[in-house]
């Protein structure tokens, strides 16, 4: 089973918050339309996901506003010391080359990226748990990706091969692979905002109630070995947005901070996606589709790993 982080958060990202069927802030009225309560906008265009929440104070506003500039910007490499700036080897240039219009991403290179470990969980040397498929000039990149897609019933799935110089071995065999795309950033304030003791009652590990699912939470060593819990990415391995935003940084596209990010772009970056508004639903609760929806939703089980509703703490990003 997957992780409860990964398998409560993300999932509550892309149907709670998304399809509103019960994300809210803990000072809001539950209303399945509007799931985010504070944080809803009522724009239903393409760009519904690349509006700052409706609930942000003037100063608040003008700090998303200063900082969505910085989420759109390309990074170059920079003169000076070797590897200053984007890259030496790198995904992309942009945190908007992939989070298109703050969306989810498409599983095409540009938009995506391999991670990769041998087969023994252990970092493939040299390039450690993710390819670097691009490169600054002189550099060069930790592979060539090649992704094809395999149909079966109906349904695709992606062959990544991998090409890199002698010695390294890159084979299935030897490394295991998987593409990642990137997930939308809506909602990732809210998700922040739940207490830790709401994810830690939904764990059950050893399947005591029997249904068939074992949620587990990820704990990460923290500075100083203390303990927290994984909420972020595919695979949680991110404590807070802003750990979540410093990797993709340092990872993605090679910028260091203290160094190529200063802390307070950092932090901008990672307030301007903390306060991204939820888009409301098309359709209200009352609509024979909703509903229908909400019954098979119930009948298929879904809401065991998809909780319908959880509450935020009292809190605001800082």
């Amino acid at each position: 089973m997957p992780r409860l982080s990964q398998s409560l958060l993300l999932a509550l990202l892309a149907l709670a918050v998304v399809l509103g069927v019960g994300l809210q802030r803990g000072w809001g009225a539950a209303d399945p339309q509007r799931a985010a309560g504070a944080m809803i906008v009522t724009n239903r265009t393409s760009a519904s996901f690349e509006q700052p929440a409706a609930g942000l104070s003037p100063a608040e506003l003008e700090r998303h506003q200063v900082a969505d500039g910085l989420f759109d910007r390309t990074h170059v490499p920079l003169e000076g010391a070797a590897g200053a700036g984007l890259g030496p080897r790198f995904n992309a240039a942009s945190c908007i080359a992939c989070h298109v219009r703050n969306g989810r991403g498409r599983p095409l290179m540009g938009e995506s990226l391999v991670r990769v470990a041998l087969r023994d969980a252990r970092p493939v040397p040299g390039i450690g748990h993710q390819v670097r498929d691009r490169a600054v000039l002189g550099a060069q990149p930790d592979a060539a990706v090649q992704v094809e897609w395999q149909e079966q019933a109906g349904l695709r799935r992606p062959l990544v091969r991998l090409e890199a110089e002698a010695p390294l071995d890159l084979s299935p065999q030897s490394v295991a692979r998987s593409l990642r795309v990137a997930p939308p950033l809506v909602g990732l304030g809210l998700l922040e905002a739940v207490p830790e003791a709401t994810i830690l009652e939904r764990a059950d590990p050893d399947d005591r109630d029997g249904d068939g699912i074992s949620g587990r939470p990820h704990w990460l060593k923290g500075d100083g070995g203390r303990r927290q819990l994984g909420r972020f990415g595919w695979k949680a391995l991110s404590a807070s947005v802003q750990d979540q935003t410093a990797a993709a940084f340092l990872n993605d596209m090679g910028l260091t901070s203290p160094g190529d990010i200063g802390a307070r772009e950092l932090k901008l970056v990672t307030f301007y996606t903390q306060t991204l508004g939820a888009p409301r639903t098309a359709l209200p609760a009352s609509s024979p589709v909703v509903r229908r929806g909400q019954e098979l939703f119930s009948e298929l089980q879904c809401a065991r790993c998809h909780v319908p509703q959880l509450a935020t703490a009292r809190s605001r990003p800082r």
